[in-house]
């Protein structure tokens, strides 16, 4: 009986505390090298010579592992030598190498693993360098005139491990709300679809050729004065006297040369039939008008409690979606009112606008300055709209063929019109291919649209693209069209400019 993702879920989290959480990074300490004299203290290879090649022999085998050391044996010359190399074994499933530097040059140092290469000032004695899960590595750390260079292998403790985590919220799409113009008509809007496309074509081809024996176009007096030859050796070859001049004869039809066409005609039946299917999902988001302006109108699709599963196993961690609880579609006006401290700070930090409004700080690798726009008295709404779409596709392809071919050639008896008659060829081919193509379209169209009703309206707006989540954001220069407080004016009869008045506002 199948079992929900939620029950997979419930089911791993009562069994994860049996197993080690594995460590995400381990860190092998290499050395320590010293730029005064260009020694080096840590994990060094190590050899050891056996003798001369001649006297304890040598044939390569494979290395292997002994403690912490690859054990290895190789030839210098003619001595045979045993290589201890570091191996040292890891408990996580990655690995960094911290190596140590003493009496660096002016210039600094430097290490190389592979071919990539670090630089480091000569300020920074130490360097942690992550390298993933490699078998092994040959690095190279130098300053000044000295350099020092070795290799280390790794050995990764293939453990197996499960368990489950929960991820409170995922952001799938952010919506700027644009600020406010005195209609309500600025809005900005995305819209995205996914569309799967599957094609299967199925053809078929017979072909089916005879080639026969015909009669060359060229040299047909040759042709005749062979073909005469040879009726006059074959005349004379009963005739024991005749051996020379048969020889002769046949001699002289050789050197005549070689002869021989043959004609192929046939014919090629083909067919082929496609069934193509697509299906289309298609979403749109849109700010309303004046929902509250920046950080408040901004609109966020997210997916609340995302299960994930990790399993390890063979040295590597594999990550696995166990489905969400719901997908939420709300305000960044009410998660700032009904959502918890710890929450907020999590939505802050995805919406900068929920933070400070008008003017939040915007990090340039995430949002890139697209335009500056001023809106100055004209009556109608400027836009623009950004689509752009991805596709990916696959193909697989497969033929299967049949091939016949039959040989005939006449016998003797073919004059008296017995037997095979007809000196051919037929060729028989039989093909059948079929083809698959499956594509994914994912296109996504993002706009906005910037108003003026009057000849009195004027504002200016910093358009930027939020390069993660695919949307334009506004940050406006000026403040905000409109009346920002709303109440009664007490305390006199009329506002008295460079006097204090005092203002109700309902609720204050």
């Amino acid at each position: 009986m199948a079992i929900s993702f939620k029950e997979v879920y419930q089911r791993i989290k009562e069994l994860e505390g049996t197993f080690p959480v594995p460590a995400p990074q381990e860190k092998v300490v290499v050395g320590t090298f010293n730029g005064a004299d260009g020694s080096f203290t840590g994990k060094r290879t190590r050899k050891f010579m056996r003798g001369s090649v001649s006297d304890v022999g040598y044939h390569p085998v494979p290395g292997h592992f002994e403690g912490e050391k690859m054990i290895q044996v190789g030839v210098e010359g003619t001595m045979v030598y045993d290589y201890e190399i570091p191996a040292p074994k890891i408990e996580g499933y990655s690995v960094a190498l911290e190596f140590r530097v003493a009496n660096p040059s002016s210039g600094g140092w430097e290490v190389s693993i592979g071919a990539r290469r670090w630089q480091f000032l000569p300020t920074q004695l130490v360097a942690v360098i992550n390298i993933g899960l490699p078998e092994y590595v040959n690095w190279t750390i130098s300053t000044g005139n000295y350099s020092c260079s070795d290799k280390m292998y790794f050995q990764f403790k293939k453990g197996v491990g499960v368990g489950v985590f929960t991820i409170p919220v995922i952001p799938l799409h952010i919506l700027y709300e644009p600020p406010k113009d005195q209609q309500g008509r600025n809005c900005a809007f995305l819209e995205q679809s996914h569309k799967v496309s599957s094609e299967v074509r199925m053809s078929f081809r017979n072909e089916q050729s005879t080639t026969t024996s015909v009669s060359p176009s060229k040299y047909q007096s040759v042709q005749s004065a062979k073909s005469a030859l040879g009726g006059i050796a074959d005349a004379f070859g009963a005739v024991s006297e005749a051996g020379p001049v048969v020889e002769a004869l046949r001699f002289i039809s050789a050197g005549l040369g070689e002869m021989s066409a043959q004609e192929t005609t046939g014919t090629i039946n083909e067919r082929e039939d496609a069934l193509r299917t697509e299906v289309t999902l298609s979403s749109n988001l849109s700010t309303a008008p004046n929902q509250g302006g920046p950080g408040v109108g901004d609109l966020i699709l997210y997916l609340e409690n995302v299960r994930w599963m990790w399993v390890a196993y063979n040295g590597a961690i594999t990550l696995t979606y166990l489905g969400f609880d719901r997908k939420v579609f709300t305000s960044a006006g009410y998660l700032n009112q009904h959502l918890p401290e710890d929450l907020k700070l999590v939505f802050k930090q995805i919406d900068p606008f929920m933070e400070k409004r008008f003017f939040p700080s915007l990090p340039p690798e995430r949002f890139e300055p697209i335009i500056s726009l001023s809106v100055q008295g004209a009556s109608g709404c400027y836009g623009e709209v950004l689509s752009y779409e991805v596709i990916k596709e696959h193909t697989e392809a497969k033929a299967s063929y049949t091939m016949r071919v039959e040989d005939y050639s006449p016998g003797f008896l073919s004059i008296l019109g017995m037997g095979v008659t007809e000196d051919e060829t037929i060729m028989t081919n039989v093909s059948q291919t079929m083809k698959k193509t499956v594509a994914e379209t994912e296109k996504f169209t993002v706009g906005y649209n910037l108003c003026a009703g009057s000849s009195e309206e004027s504002y200016t707006v910093d358009v930027f693209f939020d390069k993660v989540y695919g949307s334009f954001a506004f940050r406006g220069k000026n403040p905000v069209v409109g009346p920002l407080v709303g109440g009664n004016l007490i305390g006199g009869a009329a506002v008295n400019p460079g006097l204090q008045n005092q203002i109700l506002v309902p609720g204050k």
